[in-house]
């Protein structure tokens, strides 16, 4: 059940395009710490009894791909949790002055990414078939990409 909610909240980022500027940041803080309390649910409840969490789910036109979650993984999604939590609450104030010259499209931008480089990375700990895994490999560098250029300073 988790993990269709955790599907959905990925989902939904793009929205945040829709939204006043005001409400992007809670909007993605929103969809973030939903995403953060649903892995570290499911992580915590791995790691003192080892029995690993496995789940099939199909796509529309790609196949099936094999969700299993482990204590290695669980450990990782609470390490990538924890940093998320601390870059989200860090990147308020650090953010301010940076999207004040900045458009509300650039802005929209940033915070899509920034989602979706959290739900790759859990999604890159967990699934386990080749083509998904790397599918989220290179989702997860694209989007990091868009972070690091978003900040740069034209000439």
């Amino acid at each position: 059940m988790l993990l269709p909610i955790f599907l959905t909240l990925t989902l939904l980022s793009p929205l945040v395009f829709f939204i006043k500027n005001k409400g992007k940041y809670i909007y993605t803080a929103i969809l973030i710490l939903g995403g953060v309390a649903i892995s570290g649910y499911l992580a915590i409840n791995i790691l003192p009894t080892g029995e690993p969490f496995v789940q099939k789910i199909s796509f529309l036109y790609v196949g099936n791909s094999i969700i299993i979650a482990d204590r290695l993984s669980a450990f990782f999604i609470l390490l990538v949790n924890v940093a998320i939590i601390v870059a989200i609450w860090y990147s308020r104030d650090y953010l301010k002055h940076a999207f004040a010259n900045k458009s509300p499209q650039q802005a929209s931008l940033h915070y899509v990414s920034y989602a979706l480089l959290y739900f790759s990375m859990i999604f890159a700990l967990v699934l386990r078939d080749g083509y998904s895994f790397l599918f989220t490999w290179e989702l997860m560098t694209i989007v990091s990409f868009i972070l690091v250029i978003l900040d740069g300073q034209q000439r």
